[in-house]
């Protein structure tokens, strides 16, 4: 087993839609599934969502937080493309240097 680099948002991978995968059961496979656990596990993850392993489940909260996430990247998202006005989020100085809190109301 490997811990796996995590890919940080800017990095191009991130924006790729997922593939189709050819063959199940083969040590590739297995190797990648024991490989994502353990760097999961070294960070503290959360989980992976029900549809990454074929199971379609009605979530809500965090869960469904990290369904979206997960479900959000296999179409080549990340979770800043949804946000359409980062001026409610409180933090608009840190996103849009020169724009002051209080102009975020």
């Amino acid at each position: 087993m490997t811990i796996r680099e995590i890919l940080k948002m800017g990095d191009a991978r991130l924006l790729r839609k997922a593939e189709p995968v050819p063959a199940f059961d083969t040590p590739e496979l297995h190797s990648l599934i024991a490989d994502m656990r353990e760097t999961m596990s070294a960070v503290n993850g959360a989980g992976l969502a029900a549809p990454q392993i074929g199971i379609n489940r009605t979530v809500d909260g965090f869960h469904a937080r990290v369904v979206q996430h997960e479900c959000d990247h296999l179409i080549g998202k990340l979770y800043p493309m949804r946000v359409r006005d980062f001026t409610k989020f409180g933090y608009t100085e840190i996103m849009f240097p020169g724009i002051s809190a209080a102009e975020d109301d």
